[in-house]
């Protein structure tokens, strides 16, 4: 039987999202088949971005506000097209209603508010301050912010197309060393992100359930 679909929608407040610049090689390795990574200056991306979520609405219900926490990479499908591929997802305990979904998330203590993200059970720390003088972001194509599909793999390989608004970034910059484990957890050689901003908040729309495009 055919699940039907339905929207969900959320507004993210305190989005911050600290970016690297990674040997393409190396996130080649990390992806499924059937994906190409999105090149920067022949390096691939990879970023942690932490956010607040409230307004959230599953269909006609009103769902817990939670804090999420994700680890991600830039690619191109099979078919042309630009996503996020998702290697780690994580969420305060009001989040957890998602993985009725298919999404990939586990639980854990995260702040996320301006001048902090903060996962101890992941071992993510960055204090920072917005800063006109950081360096943009890097251009590829979508911009950062415009990527409307989302993919990962949670008993096989799922699909998630959301539509958003456009997303104002502000750099910044970190005021004391900063923790970042996923990221070398996966392999990642690197030291502070090559780019750290934040958004104040942006209205998402989802389009649930995921689809499952594959069951490897």
């Amino acid at each position: 039987m055919q699940i039907p679909k339905f929207k969900g929608e959320h507004r993210l407040h305190d989005l911050t999202m600290a970016t690297w610049s990674v040997e393409i090689e190396h996130v080649k390795r990390a992806i499924p088949s059937g994906f190409d990574p999105i090149e920067c200056g022949g390096n691939g991306l990879v970023s942690l971005v932490g956010f607040s979520a409230r307004d959230v609405r599953v269909g006609s219900f009103w769902a817990p506000s939670y804090s999420g926490l994700n680890f991600r990479t830039y690619v191109q499908d099979r078919h042309g097209i630009p996503a996020i591929f998702l290697f780690q997802s994580r969420v305060t305990p009001m989040g957890m209603g998602a993985l009725a979904f298919g999404f990939p998330v586990r639980m854990t203590i995260i702040t996320a508010r301006l001048g902090t993200l903060s996962a101890p059970g992941m071992g993510v720390l960055f204090h920072y301050s917005l800063s006109p003088s950081a360096p943009e972001l890097p251009l590829i194509d979508p911009p950062f912010g415009d990527f409307e599909v989302a993919y990962w793999k949670a008993a096989g390989l799922r699909r998630l197309r959301v539509k958003h608004e456009s997303i104002t970034w502000q750099g910044a910059t970190t005021s004391r060393p900063s923790t970042f484990d996923p990221v070398l957890a996966h392999g990642f050689d690197v030291g502070e992100p090559n780019w750290l901003h934040y958004a104040e908040n942006v209205e998402f729309k989802l389009e649930l359930p995921p689809r499952k495009i594959s069951r490897r």
